[in-house]
Protein backbone atom coordinates (compact mmCIF):
# COMPACT_ATOMS: atom_id res chain seq x y z
CA UNK A 1 0.00 0.00 0.00
CA UNK A 2 1.43 3.38 -1.01
CA UNK A 3 1.66 5.70 2.00
CA UNK A 4 0.00 9.13 1.82
CA UNK A 5 0.68 12.00 4.25
CA UNK A 6 -2.23 11.12 6.54
CA UNK A 7 -2.06 7.35 6.12
CA UNK A 8 0.81 6.48 8.43
CA UNK A 9 2.15 2.94 8.87
CA UNK A 10 -0.47 2.29 11.55
CA UNK A 11 -3.11 2.63 8.82
CA UNK A 12 -2.24 -0.82 7.51
CA UNK A 13 -3.25 -2.29 10.85
CA UNK A 14 -6.45 -0.22 10.91
CA UNK A 15 -7.35 -1.36 7.40
CA UNK A 16 -6.75 -4.99 8.32
CA UNK A 17 -9.09 -4.54 11.29
CA UNK A 18 -11.69 -2.95 9.01
CA UNK A 19 -11.42 -5.79 6.49
CA UNK A 20 -11.89 -8.34 9.26
CA UNK A 21 -14.84 -6.40 10.68
CA UNK A 22 -16.42 -6.19 7.23
CA UNK A 23 -16.11 -9.93 6.75
CA UNK A 24 -17.84 -10.45 10.08
CA UNK A 25 -20.66 -8.16 8.93
CA UNK A 26 -21.65 -9.76 5.63
CA UNK A 27 -18.84 -8.07 3.67
CA UNK A 28 -20.20 -4.58 4.34
CA UNK A 29 -19.12 -1.48 6.26
CA UNK A 30 -20.77 1.91 6.59
CA UNK A 31 -18.94 5.14 5.77
CA UNK A 32 -19.36 6.17 9.41
CA UNK A 33 -17.64 2.99 10.65
CA UNK A 34 -14.69 3.61 8.32
CA UNK A 35 -14.38 7.27 9.29
CA UNK A 36 -14.47 6.51 13.02
CA UNK A 37 -11.64 3.99 12.59
CA UNK A 38 -9.28 6.93 11.91
CA UNK A 39 -10.06 9.18 14.91
CA UNK A 40 -8.58 12.66 14.90
CA UNK A 41 -7.04 12.34 11.44
CA UNK A 42 -7.71 14.63 8.51
CA UNK A 43 -8.21 12.42 5.47
CA UNK A 44 -8.11 13.85 1.96
CA UNK A 45 -10.18 12.73 -1.00
CA UNK A 46 -7.12 10.82 -2.26
CA UNK A 47 -6.74 9.06 1.10
CA UNK A 48 -10.39 8.06 1.15
CA UNK A 49 -10.29 6.84 -2.43
CA UNK A 50 -7.32 4.66 -1.53
CA UNK A 51 -9.07 3.29 1.57
CA UNK A 52 -12.21 2.53 -0.44
CA UNK A 53 -10.18 0.87 -3.21
CA UNK A 54 -8.40 -1.41 -0.72
CA UNK A 55 -11.65 -2.39 0.97
CA UNK A 56 -13.39 -3.11 -2.33
CA UNK A 57 -10.35 -5.12 -3.50
CA UNK A 58 -11.02 -7.29 -0.46
CA UNK A 59 -14.72 -7.62 -1.41
CA UNK A 60 -15.90 -5.24 1.33
CA UNK A 61 -18.85 -3.12 0.18
CA UNK A 62 -18.83 0.48 1.46
CA UNK A 63 -22.32 1.72 2.36
CA UNK A 64 -22.69 5.49 2.11
CA UNK A 65 -20.27 8.23 1.08
CA UNK A 66 -16.83 8.83 2.58
CA UNK A 67 -16.45 12.57 3.17
CA UNK A 68 -12.98 14.21 2.97
CA UNK A 69 -11.66 16.84 5.37
CA UNK A 70 -12.93 20.40 4.92
CA UNK A 71 -10.63 22.48 2.70
CA UNK A 72 -10.24 26.12 3.75
CA UNK A 73 -9.88 28.99 1.29
CA UNK A 74 -6.19 29.37 2.17
CA UNK A 75 -5.51 25.75 1.25
CA UNK A 76 -5.28 24.50 4.84
CA UNK A 77 -7.50 21.81 6.28
CA UNK A 78 -9.51 21.67 9.48
CA UNK A 79 -7.87 19.24 11.93
CA UNK A 80 -9.68 19.94 15.17
CA UNK A 81 -12.51 17.43 14.67
CA UNK A 82 -12.49 13.76 13.72
CA UNK A 83 -13.87 13.11 10.27
CA UNK A 84 -17.14 11.64 11.50
CA UNK A 85 -17.74 14.51 13.91
CA UNK A 86 -16.77 17.15 11.37
CA UNK A 87 -19.47 16.13 8.98
CA UNK A 88 -21.98 13.61 10.36
CA UNK A 89 -24.51 12.01 8.08
CA UNK A 90 -27.44 14.41 7.97
CA UNK A 91 -30.84 12.93 8.65
CA UNK A 92 -32.17 14.88 5.69
CA UNK A 93 -29.41 14.35 3.12
CA UNK A 94 -30.95 14.79 -0.34
CA UNK A 95 -34.41 14.54 1.23
CA UNK A 96 -34.53 17.55 3.55
CA UNK A 97 -37.53 19.04 1.77
CA UNK A 98 -39.75 15.97 2.12
CA UNK A 99 -42.91 16.50 4.15
CA UNK A 100 -43.98 14.24 7.00
CA UNK A 101 -46.55 12.64 4.72
CA UNK A 102 -43.90 11.95 2.09
CA UNK A 103 -41.58 10.41 4.68
CA UNK A 104 -44.38 8.17 5.93
CA UNK A 105 -45.11 7.21 2.33
CA UNK A 106 -41.46 6.12 2.03
CA UNK A 107 -41.98 3.98 5.11
CA UNK A 108 -45.06 2.39 3.58
CA UNK A 109 -43.12 1.78 0.37
CA UNK A 110 -40.72 -0.70 1.97
CA UNK A 111 -41.34 -4.29 0.95
CA UNK A 112 -42.73 -6.38 3.82
CA UNK A 113 -42.12 -5.23 7.41
CA UNK A 114 -45.85 -4.68 8.05
CA UNK A 115 -45.57 -5.02 11.85
CA UNK A 116 -42.55 -2.69 11.86
CA UNK A 117 -44.45 -0.03 9.93
CA UNK A 118 -47.41 -0.31 12.31
CA UNK A 119 -45.22 0.17 15.40
CA UNK A 120 -43.45 3.19 13.94
CA UNK A 121 -46.70 4.79 12.83
CA UNK A 122 -48.07 4.26 16.34
CA UNK A 123 -45.06 6.09 17.80
CA UNK A 124 -45.56 8.91 15.28
CA UNK A 125 -49.23 9.14 16.23
CA UNK A 126 -48.35 9.27 19.93
CA UNK A 127 -45.94 12.15 19.31
CA UNK A 128 -48.53 14.05 17.26
CA UNK A 129 -51.28 13.58 19.85
CA UNK A 130 -48.93 14.61 22.69
CA UNK A 131 -48.27 17.87 20.84
CA UNK A 132 -52.02 18.40 20.29
CA UNK A 133 -52.75 17.81 23.98
CA UNK A 134 -50.13 20.36 24.94
CA UNK A 135 -51.58 22.92 22.54
CA UNK A 136 -55.04 22.30 24.04
CA UNK A 137 -53.78 22.90 27.57
CA UNK A 138 -53.99 19.26 28.64
CA UNK A 139 -51.42 17.19 30.50
CA UNK A 140 -48.94 15.93 27.90
CA UNK A 141 -46.35 13.28 28.75
CA UNK A 142 -43.37 13.24 26.35
CA UNK A 143 -43.29 10.18 24.12
CA UNK A 144 -40.25 7.94 24.51
CA UNK A 145 -38.18 8.26 21.35
CA UNK A 146 -35.77 5.40 22.05
CA UNK A 147 -36.29 2.01 20.40
CA UNK A 148 -34.86 -1.48 20.17
CA UNK A 149 -34.70 -3.00 16.68
CA UNK A 150 -34.24 -6.77 16.92
CA UNK A 151 -33.72 -8.93 13.88
CA UNK A 152 -31.27 -10.80 11.71
CA UNK A 153 -28.83 -9.10 9.31
CA UNK A 154 -30.23 -7.51 6.18
CA UNK A 155 -33.76 -6.96 7.48
CA UNK A 156 -33.62 -3.17 7.08
CA UNK A 157 -32.89 -2.07 10.64
CA UNK A 158 -30.34 0.62 9.75
CA UNK A 159 -32.36 1.91 6.80
CA UNK A 160 -35.54 2.20 8.85
CA UNK A 161 -33.64 3.84 11.72
CA UNK A 162 -32.38 6.54 9.33
CA UNK A 163 -35.93 7.16 8.16
CA UNK A 164 -37.22 7.35 11.73
CA UNK A 165 -34.57 10.00 12.41
CA UNK A 166 -35.86 12.06 9.49
CA UNK A 167 -39.44 11.63 10.71
CA UNK A 168 -38.51 12.74 14.24
CA UNK A 169 -36.80 15.83 12.82
CA UNK A 170 -39.87 16.68 10.75
CA UNK A 171 -42.09 16.23 13.81
CA UNK A 172 -39.91 18.72 15.67
CA UNK A 173 -38.79 16.37 18.46
CA UNK A 174 -35.16 16.45 17.28
CA UNK A 175 -33.57 19.86 16.74
CA UNK A 176 -30.75 19.04 14.29
CA UNK A 177 -31.61 15.57 13.06
CA UNK A 178 -28.17 14.11 12.27
CA UNK A 179 -27.82 10.32 12.22
CA UNK A 180 -24.73 8.86 13.90
CA UNK A 181 -23.86 5.16 13.70
CA UNK A 182 -21.77 3.48 16.39
CA UNK A 183 -20.83 0.06 17.69
CA UNK A 184 -18.68 -1.42 20.43
CA UNK A 185 -15.40 -0.39 18.78
CA UNK A 186 -16.63 3.21 18.60
CA UNK A 187 -17.70 3.41 22.24
CA UNK A 188 -15.44 1.13 24.25
CA UNK A 189 -11.83 1.94 25.11
CA UNK A 190 -8.92 -0.19 26.19
CA UNK A 191 -8.07 1.33 29.55
CA UNK A 192 -9.89 2.72 32.59
CA UNK A 193 -11.67 6.00 31.85
CA UNK A 194 -11.27 5.84 28.05
CA UNK A 195 -14.69 4.26 27.48
CA UNK A 196 -16.54 7.03 29.29
CA UNK A 197 -14.68 9.65 27.26
CA UNK A 198 -15.26 7.92 23.91
CA UNK A 199 -18.94 7.30 24.63
CA UNK A 200 -19.55 10.92 25.70
CA UNK A 201 -17.82 12.17 22.54
CA UNK A 202 -20.10 10.08 20.33
CA UNK A 203 -23.17 11.15 22.29
CA UNK A 204 -22.19 14.82 22.00
CA UNK A 205 -21.88 14.38 18.23
CA UNK A 206 -25.36 12.81 18.09
CA UNK A 207 -27.04 15.31 20.42
CA UNK A 208 -30.09 16.85 18.74
CA UNK A 209 -30.29 13.85 16.43
CA UNK A 210 -30.26 10.08 16.52
CA UNK A 211 -27.60 7.66 17.73
CA UNK A 212 -27.85 4.20 16.17
CA UNK A 213 -25.87 1.47 17.93
CA UNK A 214 -25.54 -1.72 15.92
CA UNK A 215 -24.84 -5.01 17.70
CA UNK A 216 -25.53 -3.24 20.98
CA UNK A 217 -25.53 -6.57 22.81
CA UNK A 218 -21.73 -6.63 22.47
CA UNK A 219 -21.62 -3.89 25.13
CA UNK A 220 -23.09 -6.34 27.64
CA UNK A 221 -21.26 -9.54 26.79
CA UNK A 222 -19.69 -9.63 30.27
CA UNK A 223 -21.77 -8.29 33.16
CA UNK A 224 -19.16 -9.16 35.84
CA UNK A 225 -17.90 -5.57 35.85
CA UNK A 226 -14.59 -6.49 34.23
CA UNK A 227 -15.68 -5.46 30.74
CA UNK A 228 -15.62 -1.78 29.77
CA UNK A 229 -18.82 -2.16 27.72
CA UNK A 230 -20.88 -1.81 30.89
CA UNK A 231 -19.32 1.62 31.44
CA UNK A 232 -20.53 2.68 27.99
CA UNK A 233 -24.05 1.53 28.90
CA UNK A 234 -23.96 3.57 32.11
CA UNK A 235 -22.96 6.74 30.23
CA UNK A 236 -25.61 6.07 27.58
CA UNK A 237 -28.40 5.63 30.14
CA UNK A 238 -27.55 8.91 31.85
CA UNK A 239 -27.55 10.79 28.53
CA UNK A 240 -30.88 9.25 27.54
CA UNK A 241 -32.38 10.47 30.80
CA UNK A 242 -30.77 13.92 30.86
CA UNK A 243 -31.50 14.76 27.22
CA UNK A 244 -34.65 12.79 26.46
CA UNK A 245 -36.30 15.85 24.86
CA UNK A 246 -33.69 16.20 22.09
CA UNK A 247 -31.82 12.92 21.77
CA UNK A 248 -32.97 9.59 20.34
CA UNK A 249 -31.23 6.23 20.58
CA UNK A 250 -31.99 3.11 18.57
CA UNK A 251 -30.08 -0.05 19.48
CA UNK A 252 -30.10 -3.04 17.16
CA UNK A 253 -29.01 -6.66 16.97
CA UNK A 254 -30.04 -10.30 17.00
CA UNK A 255 -33.31 -10.93 18.91
CA UNK A 256 -32.02 -13.28 21.64
CA UNK A 257 -28.89 -11.24 22.23
CA UNK A 258 -30.84 -7.99 22.46
CA UNK A 259 -32.86 -9.53 25.29
CA UNK A 260 -29.57 -10.17 27.07
CA UNK A 261 -28.60 -6.55 26.43
CA UNK A 262 -31.80 -5.22 28.01
CA UNK A 263 -31.25 -7.44 31.03
CA UNK A 264 -27.69 -6.18 31.57
CA UNK A 265 -28.75 -3.00 33.39
CA UNK A 266 -32.01 -2.34 35.26
CA UNK A 267 -32.32 1.07 33.59
CA UNK A 268 -32.21 -0.18 30.01
CA UNK A 269 -35.62 -1.79 29.70
CA UNK A 270 -37.41 1.25 31.10
CA UNK A 271 -35.62 3.56 28.62
CA UNK A 272 -36.27 1.24 25.68
CA UNK A 273 -39.97 0.61 26.13
CA UNK A 274 -40.52 0.14 22.38
CA UNK A 275 -39.07 -3.11 21.02
CA UNK A 276 -39.66 -3.74 17.31
CA UNK A 277 -38.88 -7.10 15.74
CA UNK A 278 -37.73 -7.25 12.12
CA UNK A 279 -38.64 -10.67 10.69
CA UNK A 280 -36.71 -12.43 7.95
CA UNK A 281 -38.02 -11.62 4.48
CA UNK A 282 -40.15 -14.31 2.86
CA UNK A 283 -39.15 -15.82 -0.52
CA UNK A 284 -41.79 -13.67 -2.22
CA UNK A 285 -40.45 -10.53 -0.53
CA UNK A 286 -36.85 -11.43 -1.40
CA UNK A 287 -37.86 -11.78 -5.05
CA UNK A 288 -39.67 -8.45 -4.93
CA UNK A 289 -36.57 -6.79 -3.47
CA UNK A 290 -34.49 -8.27 -6.31
CA UNK A 291 -36.91 -6.97 -8.94
CA UNK A 292 -36.94 -3.57 -7.20
CA UNK A 293 -33.14 -3.40 -7.32
CA UNK A 294 -33.24 -4.27 -11.01
CA UNK A 295 -35.80 -1.56 -11.71
CA UNK A 296 -33.83 1.10 -9.84
CA UNK A 297 -30.73 0.38 -11.91
CA UNK A 298 -32.71 0.09 -15.17
CA UNK A 299 -32.43 -3.64 -15.70
CA UNK A 300 -35.27 -5.75 -17.03
CA UNK A 301 -35.67 -9.40 -16.07
CA UNK A 302 -37.11 -11.82 -18.61
CA UNK A 303 -39.66 -14.42 -17.52
CA UNK A 304 -37.28 -17.37 -17.30
CA UNK A 305 -34.76 -15.36 -15.26
CA UNK A 306 -37.49 -14.22 -12.88
CA UNK A 307 -38.71 -17.79 -12.36
CA UNK A 308 -35.13 -18.88 -11.70
CA UNK A 309 -34.66 -16.06 -9.16
CA UNK A 310 -37.88 -17.03 -7.40
CA UNK A 311 -36.68 -20.63 -7.12
CA UNK A 312 -33.31 -19.48 -5.81
CA UNK A 313 -34.83 -17.38 -3.02
CA UNK A 314 -37.30 -20.13 -2.07
CA UNK A 315 -34.40 -22.52 -1.62
CA UNK A 316 -32.24 -19.91 0.11
CA UNK A 317 -35.03 -19.19 2.61
CA UNK A 318 -35.99 -22.82 3.23
CA UNK A 319 -32.37 -23.79 3.94
CA UNK A 320 -31.25 -20.58 5.65
CA UNK A 321 -28.44 -20.87 8.16
CA UNK A 322 -26.51 -18.40 10.29
CA UNK A 323 -25.04 -16.76 7.19
CA UNK A 324 -28.48 -15.96 5.75
CA UNK A 325 -28.47 -12.18 5.28
CA UNK A 326 -31.91 -11.33 3.86
CA UNK A 327 -31.69 -8.23 1.62
CA UNK A 328 -27.89 -8.39 1.64
CA UNK A 329 -28.17 -11.81 0.04
CA UNK A 330 -30.40 -10.23 -2.59
CA UNK A 331 -27.82 -7.49 -3.20
CA UNK A 332 -25.05 -10.08 -3.61
CA UNK A 333 -27.26 -12.12 -5.96
CA UNK A 334 -27.99 -9.01 -8.04
CA UNK A 335 -24.32 -8.04 -8.22
CA UNK A 336 -23.37 -11.52 -9.42
CA UNK A 337 -26.14 -11.41 -12.02
CA UNK A 338 -24.72 -8.13 -13.35
CA UNK A 339 -21.23 -9.65 -13.53
CA UNK A 340 -22.57 -12.63 -15.44
CA UNK A 341 -24.43 -10.33 -17.82
CA UNK A 342 -21.28 -8.27 -18.45
CA UNK A 343 -19.28 -11.38 -19.33
CA UNK A 344 -22.06 -12.60 -21.63
CA UNK A 345 -22.35 -9.29 -23.48
CA UNK A 346 -18.61 -8.94 -24.04
CA UNK A 347 -18.34 -12.57 -25.12
CA UNK A 348 -21.20 -12.28 -27.61
CA UNK A 349 -20.24 -8.79 -28.78
CA UNK A 350 -23.86 -7.62 -28.80
CA UNK A 351 -24.03 -4.18 -27.20
CA UNK A 352 -27.37 -2.46 -27.67
CA UNK A 353 -29.65 -0.57 -25.30
CA UNK A 354 -31.92 -3.58 -25.12
CA UNK A 355 -29.09 -6.04 -24.41
CA UNK A 356 -27.60 -3.73 -21.77
CA UNK A 357 -30.94 -3.59 -19.97
CA UNK A 358 -31.75 -7.28 -20.06
CA UNK A 359 -30.97 -9.93 -17.47
CA UNK A 360 -31.53 -13.39 -18.90
CA UNK A 361 -31.68 -16.93 -17.54
CA UNK A 362 -27.98 -17.45 -18.26
CA UNK A 363 -27.14 -14.52 -15.98
CA UNK A 364 -28.89 -15.90 -12.89
CA UNK A 365 -29.16 -19.68 -13.11
CA UNK A 366 -25.76 -20.73 -11.71
CA UNK A 367 -25.36 -18.16 -8.93
CA UNK A 368 -24.22 -19.40 -5.55
CA UNK A 369 -23.80 -17.48 -2.30
CA UNK A 370 -21.48 -18.41 0.55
Amino acid sequence: MTEHPNLNPNSSSILQDLIQKGREHNDELSAEEISLAFPGRVLSREDLDQIQFILQANQIHVRGNLVPAVQNSDGSTEKELPLAAAKPASAGTNEQDLSLEELLAKLDGFIGLDAVKTEIRTTVNMIRIAKERKEHGLVSTPTTLHMVFSGNPGTGKTTIARLVGRIYKKLGVLSTGQFIEADRSTLVGRYVGETESKTREVIDTAMGGMLFIDEAYSLARDTSGKDFGIAAIDVLIKAMEDHRDDFAVIVAGYPDLMEQFLAANPGLRSRFSTVIHFPDYTPKELTSIFLQMCQKEEYTVDTTARICAEAFFRDRYANRRENFANARDVRNYFEKAKRNQANRLIRDGIITTRSLEGLMLEDVQDITLD
